[in-house]
């Protein structure tokens, strides 16, 4: 009675909110309160309820009462509110590394922790809960978002053939060695402390795989190396300064120098095999830090405006870097626009912006710069959270045997030339 009670509000909250950040390009902060609201008001239920369970109170007057109310009959066991606070606090931490590396803007983080919250009240059994539920979720809501966008995006390149045909190839692939020629220029005065990350990162990664198991017990594995990598990615900004530092890595270098020659001669350990393990975990963190970035920077690419007149500029626009560069330098505009996130420009950004175009005269200077348009994005977590509580699995894994049994009756159809 109160997991369907909880189930129906959660779909209407997400009804809500998805139709709201479709129409206005918003999540407002009212919903997500009435969602942490709706979390804290059944937590206290189940809190009260196994209270009243341990304690063999029953306020209900007989057993059918008991089952329709949840009173006392089916209580929690306190270790589960230990498991739930490590949901929230693994959910927290992969909203905020998605909203910091400009992945999400903040309130698709927030939905998210709401979500995450609502999940294992209204069903405590889900897959992965408590270490890996947020991973499920996040399968759940990324799959098939990508899906669409990738077919849009297929779409979109099948329209645009008869251009495609006429570019000039050999031109555009000048132009990406030109452009990748200028980056490694950028980074080569760096290029000690880009080496001396990649030692430190090597030297981190040979630890952990020594350690994993005592460190995460049963999540040992795939999904615990997913987990370290999901903290690195969380507190990446001070730990890349710390692991650039040169003395950091010549220490680790002879330490692991000394290891592998102790490794070697004493135990017999393969080291190769031990650096090709290593490396191999630095290039998976490599592939999760920026894929997903790549992959979702080419899309709003995809979807920019090669230019915007003023009176469209509004808030929640998302500035191109470039963009952002050439606003930054201009005097009266430098001091009104603040930090760059996903969530776009604010109301008063916004403002400065149109102002600065219309009364400065300045659009020739954003002719060739870009501004992407927002994809909203509640609709497809709340998607993937639905998919979450009814799959009780990752959409790939409640795929697989629909894609066997489909996979097995074509290999016994009969082919199409003896129809």
């Amino acid at each position: 009675m109160i997991s369907a009670l909880l189930q129906a509000l959660f779909v209407l909250l997400g009804l809500v909110v998805s139709y709201e950040d479709w129409k206005e390009r918003k999540i407002r902060n009212r919903w997500i309160l009435a969602g942490l609201g709706l979390c804290a008001a059944f937590l206290t239920f189940f809190l009260v309820n196994s209270a009243l369970g341990y304690g063999g109170v029953r306020l209900a007057s007989n057993y059918d009462e008991a089952v329709l109310l949840d009173i006392g009959h089916y209580y929690m066991p306190w270790g589960y509110y230990a498991r739930l606070a490590l949901h929230a606090a693994l959910s927290f931490a992969c909203a905020y590394a998605l909203w910091r590396y400009s992945v999400w803007p903040a309130g698709d983080a927030k939905l998210f922790i709401v979500f995450a919250l609502i999940l294992p009240l209204v069903n405590p059994n889900l897959p992965g809960f408590p270490r890996m539920l947020f991973v499920v979720m996040l399968i759940n809501i990324f799959v098939p978002a990508g899906l669409i966008l990738s077919v849009e995006t297929l779409v979109r390149l099948a329209a645009r053939a008869p251009i495609l045909a006429r570019t000039d190839w050999r031109k555009e692939a000048h132009a990406w060695l030109d452009a990748a020629r200028v980056r490694l220029i950028d980074h080569w005065p760096h290029r000690y402390n880009l080496l001396a990350l990649s030692v430190n990162l090597f030297a981190f990664f040979t630890l952990f795989r020594f350690g994993q198991r005592w460190l995460l017990g049963a999540a040992a594995g795939p999904a615990g190396r997913l987990l370290v990598f999901s903290g690195l990615i969380l507190v990446w900004s001070p730990v890349q300064r710390l692991l650039c530092n040169r003395i950091l890595s010549a220490c680790a270098l002879c330490g692991l120098a000394a290891a592998a020659l102790a490794a070697a001669f004493l135990r017999g350990v393969d080291v190769l095999a031990w650096i090709r393990l290593g490396v191999a975990m630095m290039f998976n963190f490599g592939m999760l830090l920026s894929v997903a970035r790549v992959a979702l920077g080419a899309l709003a690419e995809r979807q920019s405006l090669a230019s915007v007149p003023a009176d469209e500029v509004h808030a929640g626009m998302i500035l191109a870097e470039p963009t952002w560069q050439v606003l930054r330098r201009e005097p009266r505009l430098a001091q009104q626009l603040g930090a760059s996130y996903c969530d776009g420009l604010t109301a008063d950004e916004a403002q400065a912006v149109k102002s600065w175009l219309v009364l400065d005269g300045s659009r020739d200077k954003l002719a060739q710069c870009r501004f992407y348009r927002a994809v909203p994005f509640a609709a497809w977590i709340f998607l993937g959270c639905v998919l979450t509580l009814h799959c009780r699995s990752t959409i790939i894994h409640a795929a697989f045997p629909a894609a066997r049994s489909l996979l097995r009756q074509a290999r016994g159809a009969a082919p199409w030339w003896s129809l």
